[in-house]
């Protein structure tokens, strides 16, 4: 696996939890959903500050069903 940034994680991990714990229980059948939110969320971020690159967000993958 490809490494990540350590600024950029804790940007996902926030995203992707609160996107799954959004009722009263978390709901990981929405996992893939959550990550790609993340992603986008932090690929939007990065653009905005001028530094869009492709190796800062591609690691975070989903691996399951």
């Amino acid at each position: 696996m490809w490494s990540i940034m350590d600024n950029n994680a804790p940007l996902v991990v926030a995203e992707v939890y609160s996107h799954l714990i959004r009722g009263s229980e978390p709901d990981s059948t929405q996992a893939v959903y959550a990550l790609y939110h993340a992603v986008r969320c932090l690929h939007e971020q990065l653009e905005e500050l001028g530094q869009p690159s492709f190796l800062s967000w591609v690691p975070f993958i989903h691996v399951g069903m």
